[in-house]
């Protein structure tokens, strides 16, 4: 019987000055997080949009999923 695991990650997307967007995933988001805490770490991210070229949030959201791996090997 494969095992499996249930992964989760968040993605944060913001746009760049050059109109481009910038993706930034976060492996294993706790679970209990709000609107409002990633809207405040995304604004924290933007405040230091010279290091990336940000210029403002553009979405958010988690994706989650569940992989089941074979043992295959001998």
């Amino acid at each position: 019987m494969p095992r499996e695991v249930d992964e989760s990650v968040m993605s944060l997307y913001f746009n760049k000055a050059d109109g481009k967007t910038v993706k930034m995933d976060v492996l294993g988001p706790k679970e209990s997080l709000t609107t409002a805490e990633v809207k405040a770490q995304m604004d924290a991210i933007v405040a230091i949009a010279p290091l990336f070229d940000i210029v403002s949030i553009k979405d958010a959201g988690i994706t989650h999923r569940t992989v089941s791996h074979f043992a295959v090997e001998e």
